[in-house]
């Protein structure tokens, strides 16, 4: 079952914001120091990450209810590559949970490093399940 354009346009703005955003905090958590005049996008790349990891959140529980369980019951269009993008997704979920409650320095690093690698492994895989897709077969006339 494909997704309506709506849902599809909400996905990948999400999924792009998330990236872009967690790309930003990664350039200036390790690149630039307290005083750089750029620091202050630290602050609003974690806010814009957090934003849009909540629409992401609700788009994630309309794919898993319509896109993901119907394909899989009809046994349609099982892509490793969706099945991965799902797996990282929920490993992104749990992570992102315990660095926003997590109170221990030590397993916040940890963490941190599972969730933004995990992020990048995870967009790449989306965007492959995106940019290939099954092919439909042809009506016959």
């Amino acid at each position: 079952m494909r997704l309506t354009l709506l849902q599809r346009l909400l996905c990948h703005f999400s999924i792009f914001a998330l990236l872009i955003s967690g790309i930003i905090w990664l350039i200036v958590n390790f690149y630039l120091t307290y005083e750089s005049p750029w620091y202050f996008l630290n602050s609003w790349s974690l806010k814009i990450h957090g934003a849009a990891s909540y629409i992401f959140l609700v788009m994630f529980g309309m794919i898993l209810a319509t896109h993901i369980s119907f394909n899989w019951r009809v046994k349609k269009n099982r892509r490793n590559s969706g099945i991965i993008a799902t797996g990282l997704f929920f490993i992104l979920i749990i992570s992102g949970y315990l660095l926003y409650y997590l109170s221990s320095d030590e397993i916040r690093k940890i963490t941190s490093y599972l969730h933004w690698i995990s992020g990048l492994i995870c967009s790449a895989f989306f965007i492959f399940h995106f940019t290939t897709k099954t092919k439909r077969p042809q009506k016959k006339c």
